[in-house]
């Protein structure tokens, strides 16, 4: 599913699974999927960043360097990221 337009050329998009919503990016000129190999909800208002929460054991909010998949941030035990909070 489409989550956010990152730039003109490419939009994080959710593929959903039973423990979350695994994210990816989406080339749109050269239609190439790549994965972030972690959960996504949604993109920060510049683009770089991702925010999602999931997981199998336990409940694991995220945010993720779009540029590269680097994980910046986790916390186990959370719930319900929001860019607002």
């Amino acid at each position: 599913q489409p989550l956010a337009w990152l730039d003109d050329d490419h939009v994080l998009v959710g593929l959903r699974s039973e423990s979350g919503t695994q994210g990816g990016v989406l080339d749109i000129r050269s239609h190439e999927l790549r994965r972030l190999n972690d959960y996504a909800d949604e993109a920060s208002s510049d683009g770089r960043f991702s925010v999602g929460s999931g997981g199998d054991q336990e409940l694991a909010l995220t945010i993720l360097r779009i540029r590269d998949g680097h994980r910046v941030f986790r916390r186990a035990n959370s719930c319900c990221p929001d860019w607002n909070r």
